[in-house]
């Protein structure tokens, strides 16, 4: 099976300046390296394309995930941040939806500690 890149398909070409704002969910271990921790809202410039060593959201064989983005032996692959899990490399499809730029992190206070 050959693996097929897609620049976005039928969707219009991304201008440099379109961004959104994600909130990233599911299992931690896979990004707990790139600094992108629970509640944190990963700020995102619409791309279809990513240079090595970019933190991506993209869409591997139907799946959507957050990784690092790496070409080996010339063929794209996914990497965790987390050194124990294993790189992701598409076997169908790959279709980079963006680059993350950026964290937006909300500081609440901790509760008092109650004196007895």
């Amino acid at each position: 099976q050959k693996l097929r890149q897609t620049t976005g398909g039928n969707s219009p070409p991304a201008t440099p300046r379109q961004r959104c704002q994600l909130k990233p969910t599911g299992l931690l271990d896979t990004r707990g390296g790139s600094g992108i921790l629970s509640g944190d809202i990963a700020a995102v410039e619409i791309a279809h394309q990513a240079a090595p060593g970019e933190i991506v959201i993209a869409e591997a064989d139907g799946h959507v995930t957050v990784k690092e983005f790496q070409m080996f032996e010339g063929r794209p692959r996914l990497v965790p941040r987390n050194a124990s899990m294993q790189p992701l490399a598409p076997q169908k499809s790959l279709r980079i939806i963006g680059v993350v730029r950026g964290i937006v992190r909300t500081f609440r206070p901790r509760q008092p500690a109650r004196l007895s």
